[in-house]
């Protein structure tokens, strides 16, 4: 009964350590389990308790024993295999450990000859001192890391190889890359890797079509620039020569081919109203599908799509997410585009991206910090932008302008014309918002002009006189920048006269001027002066009394003069006057435009007095009438050689003008129109 009893208490112990797999210790070897023959290692024991004991061969032998939890034993020039175990004193007593290390000889190193490739597969040829049923070929396409794949390494049957080692194909692999290869082989133990072998694949026929967009050049659609991304390694399948661009007009039929250098990413060509545009990628085998673009009309129409709405930009450190609403009159088939560049650099710097019709936003990345930015959303229909939408002024950082405006200055009258020029580019230091204009003069500052960005030229108007100061600062996001160069000018005082001056000097003349134009006389001579200075019709001076009976006393002029006064002396003579009307022709009601002016004509008509007293008390009835020239008898010979305004000094009566009106009728005639020019032969006394 007390066997029975003392079995049980065994049995659950040993049960115990059998559920629980419990060991006193954990062991290993650098290497592992198995060495190179001769080779130097590390065996390490990690004990459960503080006491251990590690042991060689069999029966064991002691190696090593430590009051601690681990034993290190260092072994050199293995020659055979050999068994550590490590055993642990504890309470309970647990399983020892042990390890097994085999002492093998590894096979030499595999030689490899240079891969024979075309453009999926190439042929290693490798070369062993030592036969080895296991050989492992490794191949990568740097930066990528090894690949080994039993698949793609397959041995080959000596027909195929073209020495006497062995040939071993690798395949699966891509056009036109640069492929490293290496091997090992094992017996025992794999021996160390060959040194590396490398070689390129074959070129194939480029896979896929150029990515290509376009934008209109600023001559105002004359040529269309025609923009493409280079296709990746993948694509490309080889080194790519050159392009080719065609323009076929679908109406003429006729096609313009260039071809541009491998180095260029976009190129110039003629613009058509109903043209396709296509480029091709090419290199030694081949071209690639084309890529094409229309200018011809789509069978939707621009204004019937509506643009990509709410379009919203955010900027981040170095990317810009761009998002946007679709249109709900978007064709099914249509997608979109999103363009972005350097402000003022489209031609030179566009760069894009080509979206599904599914998507509505996308991130923009490789932006460059404290740069302006602009840009727009297209809508793709039939390889043509059918509507789009614009932004302007993105930039992932901003800060003050490192730089001012260039300012120029013109000075007019009491106003100035301030233009200007940006700062360079890498001193805007992100999107300009706004330029400000300081003004000072002697008495202090002037208020502040503020100029959006888009202007170049500002007008300051009503400058009081005097000089002046100005200097110009840009501003963005992050700040105003420093101020630029102060230029001076002046404003200097009007010396014209001002507009009072002028109206109190023009004043009077003007009421003097027009009190003569009332006055009858002033208005009628100066009425037949300047408004008709030629008559319609000339008088006749032939069929005047004067002529008439001039003809009868053939030619000569009978002016009976008195020579004496009654009340005067013998030896004083005095000259005898005569009475002379002068007959003026009247002026016309009007002077047609067609008729040439011409000088007023004028006749004296005399007649001779008893006396020189009967002149101021009464006429004579019996008179002598003659038709003679207004001008003075001693200067008629003259008449000829005067110059025809000569007389204008006796245009005006020696009497007051105002006091002394001249009558004239409408019906006028040379035997009518008198005057009286006795103060004329007085002059001549």
């Amino acid at each position: 009964m007390s066997r029975t009893w003392s079995f049980f208490p065994a049995v659950a112990l040993l049960a115990l350590r059998l559920c629980g797999g419990m060991k006193s210790c954990t062991i290993r070897s650098t290497p592992g389990p198995v060495v190179q023959r001769g080779s130097s290692f590390q065996v390490s024991c990690t004990f459960n308790c503080m006491c251990g004991a590690m042991y060689s061969d069999h029966p064991p032998k002691l190696l090593k024993e430590l009051t601690s939890t681990e034993i290190v034993v260092n072994v050199a020039n293995i020659t055979k295999n050999v068994t550590y175990s490590c055993r642990c004193k504890c309470a309970p007593e647990l399983d020892p450990c042990g390890l097994d290390i085999a002492a093998g000889s590894s096979p030499p190193t595999p030689v490899l000859g240079s891969p024979r490739c075309s453009s999926r597969c190439c042929m290693i040829e490798v070369n062993q001192s030592v036969w080895t049923q296991h050989l492992e070929i490794q191949f990568r396409a740097e930066p990528h890391i090894w690949t080994y794949s039993p698949d793609q390494v397959v041995q080959t049957g000596p027909e195929q190889c073209w020495s006497t080692g062995q040939c071993w194909s690798v395949s699966s692999l891509e056009p036109f890359t640069f492929y490293q290869f290496r091997a090992r082989s094992r017996l025992s133990l794999w021996s160390r890797w060959s040194a590396n072998v490398f070689s390129w694949t074959q070129e194939e026929v480029p896979a896929k079509e150029l990515d290509v967009w376009s934008a209109d050049a600023a001559s105002g659609f004359k040529s269309l620039r025609v923009y493409w991304k280079p296709l990746s390694v993948s694509s490309a399948r080889g080194r790519i020569l050159g392009y080719r661009l065609s323009v076929k007009s679908r109406k003429s039929g006729s096609v313009f081919v260039s071809n541009v250098t491998a180095n260029v990413s976009n190129h110039m060509v003629e613009f058509c109203e109903d043209c396709e545009v296509s480029v091709w990628a090419f290199n030694s085998r081949g071209t690639s599908p084309p890529a094409t673009i229309t200018t011809a009309q789509s069978k939707v129409k621009p204004h019937e799509v509506l643009p990509p709405q709410d379009v919203h930009v955010t900027a981040g450190n170095h990317s810009v997410c761009v998002s946007w609403r679709r249109p709900g009159s978007s064709p099914l088939l249509a997608a979109y585009v999103v363009e972005w560049y350097r402000e003022g650099n489209k031609m030179e710097e566009l760069q894009w991206v080509r979206l599904g019709r599914d998507d509505n936003h996308t991130l923009v990345t490789g932006v460059k910090p404290f740069e302006c930015y602009e840009g727009a959303v297209h809508v793709v229909y039939d390889q043509r932008s059918v509507s789009s939408s614009r932004f302007t002024g993105v930039s992932t950082g901003a800060s003050a302008p490192s730089a001012a405006p260039s300012v120029q200055e013109t000075v007019e009258g009491n106003q100035v014309t301030v233009a200007w020029t940006t700062p360079p580019r890498g001193e805007r230091r992100g999107c300009l918002t706004m330029y400000t204009i300081y003004l000072e003069m002697g008495s202090g500052p002037l208020q502040p002009v503020f100029v959006p960005a888009a202007q170049r030229m500002y007008v300051i108007r009503d400058l009081s006189p005097a000089r002046y100061s100005l200097w110009m600062t840009a501003s963005t996001a992050g700040g105003e920048g420093r101020a630029g160069q102060k230029v001076n000018f002046s404003i200097q005082q009007e010396t014209g006269l001002s507009p009072l001056v002028l109206c109190a000097v023009a004043g009077p003349v003007l009421m003097v001027l027009v009190c003569l134009y009332h006055s009858s006389a002033v208005n009628q001579r100066f009425r037949v002066f300047f408004q008709c200075l030629m008559l319609d019709v000339v008088p006749d001076p032939a069929n005047s009394n004067w002529a008439k009976d001039s003809l009868q006393g053939k030619g000569n002029m009978n002016l009976q003069l008195q020579l004496s006064n009654s009340s005067a002396t013998e030896e004083e003579e005095e000259p005898s006057l005569v009475d002379v009307e002068e007959l003026l022709l009247p002026p016309p009601l009007s002077c047609p435009e067609t008729e040439l002016l011409h000088h007023q004509t004028n006749y004296i008509k005399s007649f001779s007095h008893d006396s020189y007293s009967s002149a101021h008390t009464q006429t004579s009835l019996d008179f002598t009438v003659d038709y003679i020239s207004s001008h003075r008898p001693g200067h008629m010979e003259e008449e000829d050689d005067q110059e025809p305004f000569a007389g204008m000094q006796d245009f005006f009566p020696s009497h007051n003008l105002l006091t002394e009106p001249m009558e004239l009728g409408w019906k006028l005639t040379l035997n009518a129109v008198r005057i009286d020019c006795s103060d004329f032969l007085l002059s001549e006394v």
